[in-house]
């Protein structure tokens, strides 16, 4: 894993009279350092860039230096395993098993075409620790694809 942070942005807040906890993040630069780095084909590509930003949104509300956020997707689709980290105050890394999904495939087998189906069925592990001296939290979910989506139980 490599560790970027290239001026993207981040910005969150509360709306609805703090009812609501929203953000946006624009990790353009990031998720580029990312497919250089690690020379990934343009579904891996989307792929990890869509986990760096769910773990750079899902850290949003960390306070404490050190503090992280960390997502690894295991499937049984060409991609295998797609893991991401967002550490407090800025800095995001990614790392995905199979960067190059048409050296894996056979000449019978089509390109996946979404991130579904390059990732399969298989479960999501989350992990956040608030401060770095904290014992992390861990959560897992179960993936499914319903149609071209991904569904977490």
């Amino acid at each position: 894993m490599s560790v970027y942070n290239l001026n993207d942005q981040m910005l969150h807040g509360l709306i609805f009279e703090g009812q609501l906890r929203c953000g946006i993040a624009v990790l353009t630069n990031s998720v580029r350092e990312a497919q250089k780095r690690h020379k990934t084909d343009p579904i891996a590509t989307i792929t990890l860039g869509q986990a760096i930003i769910a773990a750079c949104l899902a850290g949003s509300d960390l306070k404490d230096t050190g503090a992280y956020v960390s997502l690894s997707f295991q499937g049984n689709g060409p991609l295998r395993q797609v893991t991401s980290e967002y550490i407090y105050p800025g800095a995001v890394r990614g790392f995905v098993s199979v960067p190059q999904i048409v050296k894996v495939l056979s000449e019978s087998e089509e390109v996946p075409q979404s991130v579904s189906t390059a990732l399969g069925i298989g479960s999501l592990t989350f992990r956040k620790s608030s401060s770095p001296y904290s014992e992390p939290y861990t959560g897992h979910s179960v993936m499914v694809l319903v149609g071209k989506s991904t569904l977490f139980l």
